[in-house]
């Protein structure tokens, strides 16, 4: 039931105590011609922390031109960075770069990586009609080939899921996602995505093969590396898991009945995105509770499970409640089902294949919606 590396909810501590950690600094420089500035900040998207929300590194530039600008940034932070914006030079205002049409994301980053130089032109100032936000948009000059597009990474990448074709096989799913990784072997955006939807693959085989679909470029990025130490820890999860139901308080099996499709809603007391889903789950378990089995599953430790059970009683939550209790630790029960941050919905179908969906998202819920047949 343990699996030592693999992407667990602790995933915010680790890469927290490496920030603290960073041995040197990058410097990131950016040429701007065609439009000057008196102040610029440069704000770094990484984590995401347990909540799945993504993290923000802000630091003040210097120039002595307004156009050629210097930013130092722990590497450590810029390693884990997804997205990175330069704003501040007046209010509501950023700076948007382009490639070929597209967003452009950072540069990979390896542990060779010196820093980064961009050359940019001004394209044009896009202005919001209600005036609150300013957008300046730069075209990148000629750039290296480690930059990529971030609109080129499909929504649906590395989820094993189709909305529009329910049917559509393991096999059919993990095809495309290959011949993405062909077209664009060094995207850092896609490395990321890949390790961010672990918990999502079926199997280590599947895992395996899109590691290796990557350039060895890719695979020595920070999500790259992560990736790479998951694969020989990855496993399918264990079926016979044992926890505490909240109304009860007698031990008994997560899943005990295949007949119908299981969905398992990983939760916490202190999770306000969590709370604020309970409205879409009490409809959802009015429109389905017939044909699938509900059951929450609390992520509280010892100390705040007390109000785990004042939420239900408040909610009047008319579906299993479960909480992890006994030999089982919460560290372990994340583990085993690959839970990453919460709020977490894992799909456990009849064939004991799992799914992570999630219900908040349309697509996701009309997916569930037609599988069921409503």
């Amino acid at each position: 039931m343990k699996r030592s590396i693999l992407v667990s909810g602790l995933f915010f501590l680790l890469t927290s105590s490496s920030l603290v950690a960073s041995p040197k600094d990058v410097s990131l420089r950016f040429e701007l011609t065609g439009c000057k500035y008196d102040s610029l900040a440069a704000v770094l998207f990484y984590g995401p922390n347990p909540e799945g929300k993504d993290l923000e590194y802000r630091v003040k530039g210097a120039s002595k031109d307004g156009s050629d600008w210097t930013f130092s940034v722990p590497d450590s932070i810029y390693r884990m960075t997804s997205n990175l914006r330069l704003r501040d030079f007046m209010p509501g205002g950023f700076i948007r770069f382009t490639l070929e049409g597209h967003s452009a994301s950072l540069p990979f980053v390896t542990e060779e990586s010196v820093g980064m130089h961009i050359k940019a032109s001004f394209v044009n100032r896009d202005e919001v009609k209600s005036g609150t936000m300013i957008n300046d948009k730069f075209r990148i000059d000629k750039p290296t080939p480690e930059f990529t597009a971030t609109e080129i990474v499909p929504a649906s990448f590395c989820i094993f899921t189709d909305p529009n074709n329910p049917k559509k096989s393991k096999e059919e799913l993990l095809q495309e996602y290959l011949n993405t990784i062909k077209e664009h072997p060094l995207s850092r955006a896609l490395v990321r995505k890949a390790y961010l939807s672990i918990a999502k693959f079926p199997d280590q085989e599947s895992l395996q093969r899109v590691y290796n679909a990557f350039s060895t470029e890719a695979q020595a990025t920070y999500y790259g590396v992560m990736i790479g130490k998951s694969v020989p820890f990855f496993k399918a999860f264990q079926l016979d898991v044992k926890l505490i139901n909240c109304k009860t308080k007698q031990q008994e099996l997560v899943l005990s009945d295949f007949s119908k499709p299981n969905l398992l809603l990983f939760s916490a007391s202190w999770c306000g995105p969590c709370h604020a889903a309970i409205p879409l789950m009490k409809q959802i378990y009015k429109d389905l509770g017939a044909e699938i089995n509900m059951t929450y599953i609390s992520l509280d430790e010892p100390d705040s499970r007390p109000q785990w059970y004042e939420l239900m009683e408040k909610e009047q939550i008319h579906w299993r409640s479960m909480a992890v209790e006994g030999n089982l630790t919460v560290r372990q029960v994340r583990d085993n089902y690959s839970v990453t941050s919460i709020p977490n919905m894992t799909l456990v179908l009849p064939d004991k294949t799992r799914k992570v969906i999630d219900l908040r998202n349309e697509a996701d819920k009309e997916w569930l919606y037609k599988l069921l047949g409503k």
